[in-house]
This record gives structure tokens, sequence and C-alpha cells, in this order.
């Protein structure tokens, strides 16, 4: 009841307040608005009334029938209703999960690894290309050799008969005797008993078939003499024929007498012997 009497007073307040912005022309307009919220309220609060009344009557009638059932013992109907309801026994639903749990046994399986092979890429090595050192061979000059030897004996031939001498070829154990001195087996090689002196000095002075020796020293090429052909009268020659650093050099010696253990040698003052044997050389 409160809340309609409240809900009049709100109207009575629109109704006034329309009044006043609407002038007198809408009095009738807003009086017969007002008179259709009234009746619209009047049977809200009839229905509100009437819920009311409906509650209350199902109130009253449950407490009377709730009395009934505890006094009335004697009702067999009665008693075996309420017995039945308050001995009744719920009913268990059994869930999936329950029902799975108990006779439903899953298998467990195991998952199945697949080994996982990673494909092993061969190591490729890199085509090396062997690295060839270049050899540097260092080409060596050949000087003399036999077919050189052959043109100097027959030179040595032709210059003797031109000089009115004749000349044989001597090496290492096969020595000429030049006035007691055994050459060149007394003056060459681990047993000689003198030295060779060149313009003085003594000479390092090896055999050698390609005119080649070591660097500053003297190869010795051939040895040619004429002491064997040559009266006693006349004087005796040996000549050494020798190259040092590819140049070609003709010693010569005619020493007769011995002065200090040493066979003295100078360089030949024959032009055609000097020119021959450097053409042959250089040939």
């Amino acid at each position: 009841m409160r809340g309609v009497i409240m809900k009049r007073l709100f109207t009575v307040c629109i109704v006034l307040f329309s009044i006043l912005f609407t002038g007198c022309r809408g009095i009738d307009k807003a009086a017969g608005e007002l008179k259709k919220i009234e009746q619209a309220l009047e049977e809200s609060s009839k229905l509100e009334q009437d819920k009311e009344i409906t509650e209350t009557n199902d109130m009253g009638s449950e407490s009377k029938s709730n009395l009934n059932m505890g006094s009335d013992s004697s009702n067999p109907d009665q008693s075996d209703k309420l017995t039945e309801k308050s001995t009744s026994t719920p009913l268990t639903v059994v869930t999936p999960s329950t029902i799975n749990s108990e006779t439903t046994t899953t298998p467990t399986t195991a998952p199945t690894t697949t080994p996982t092979t990673t494909p092993t890429t061969p190591a490729t090595t890199p085509a090396t290309t062997p690295t060839t050192t270049p050899t540097t061979t260092v080409a060596t000059v050949e000087y003399w050799n036999q077919e050189k030897a052959d043109k100097l004996a027959n030179f040595m031939v032709t210059w003797g008969n031109e000089m009115n001498q004749k000349y044989f070829e001597y090496w290492q154990g096969n020595s000429v005797d030049l006035y007691g001195l055994m050459v060149p087996d007394d003056v060459m090689g681990d047993y000689r008993i003198w030295d060779i002196a060149y313009v003085g000095e003594t000479i390092e002075i090896e055999w050698s078939d390609n005119g080649v020796n070591k660097p500053g020293e003297y190869a010795l090429v051939a040895i040619y003499s004429d002491a064997e052909t040559q009266p006693a009268n006349l004087d005796k020659h040996v000549y050494l024929f020798t190259i040092k650093d590819g140049v070609p050099i003709v010693m010569i010696t005619m020493q007769s007498e011995g002065i200090d253990n040493r066979l003295h040698f100078y360089e030949t003052e024959n032009y055609a012997l000097r020119t021959g044997f450097a053409a042959i050389v250089n040939d």
C-alpha cells in the first residue's frame, strides 16, 4: 500500500509540473492523462493485493497440512507416506567418469618414439690441388766433353807439326817424366810430393770430364807434353789445359829443377795455342 501512495504522489507531481509548462489550455488533456494513470495504478494495486492474499492463503493451508500430518499418527496412509519420504535412499548417480574408472580398463600405451635419424652428410674434403714446388734446377753448363777432347787431340797434332814438335796426351796413372818428376802423379792427388803453382800461387786443381769445378777453382781437362820426344839439348814442355769458371786457360811449364817443392806454371804466350783451345771450349 505504501508503494501505491508513493506512485500517486509522484503522478500528482508530474501533473502539476505539466500544468506549469503547458498552461491552461492543456489542463483538460492533462486531466485525462491523469485519470488514465490513476486507473492503471488502481488496477496495478488491485493485482498486487490479490497476489498477497493468494500467497497468504497458500501459507496457511501448508501450515495446516503439516499440523495434521504430525498429529494424526493413526492414519496408516499418511504414516506410510511419511515413512517412505523419510527413509527413501537417494539414488546414486554414477557419472561416466566413475563407470569408466571402475569397469573400463583403458590400456596405457607407451608413446612410440620414432627414432629420428639425422642424415649424416659425409664430410666433403675440398679437392686440394697438390702444390708442386717447382724444382729449381741449376743448369749445369758443360764446357767439355769427349767430342771436344777429340778435337783437341787433332789440333795438337797439327799444331805440333807446325812447331816441329811431337805431343802426346797424359793423365793420372799415365805420367810423363819431366826431369825426374812424374807429371801428373807427383803433383796431383793424395800422394803428390809437390804442389802446382800458377803465377807464383799454389792453386786447387782437379780433373774434370765436363770442364766444371768449384767456383774459383781450376778444372783440368787435358795434359799434353813433348818431353819424351824432345832432344836432350832442347827444352821440354808440359801443357795443362784448364777451365776456370768457363774461361779456358792454357798453362805451360819447362821447369827443370826443384825450387820450393812446387811445379810452377804460367799462361802460354803462343797465340795459336790459346785461341785454338778457346775455340774448342766455346764451340
